[in-house]
Order: structure tokens, then sequence, then C-alpha cells
């Protein structure tokens, strides 16, 4: 039921991410 794959997700979402991550 999501329109995205998990793994589409994890890997376009990655960099996003770590970039929030680090700003923290």
């Amino acid at each position: 039921g999501k329109p995205y794959c998990e793994a589409h997700v994890g890997v376009a979402f990655q960099p996003m991410n770590s970039r929030r991550d680090r700003r923290r």
C-alpha cells in the first residue's frame, strides 16, 4: 500500500537524511 518501494525511498532519502543529520 505504499506509493514507492522501500528500497527506492531509502536510497533517495539517504542523501537528504545525511544532510539533515549533519546539520543537527
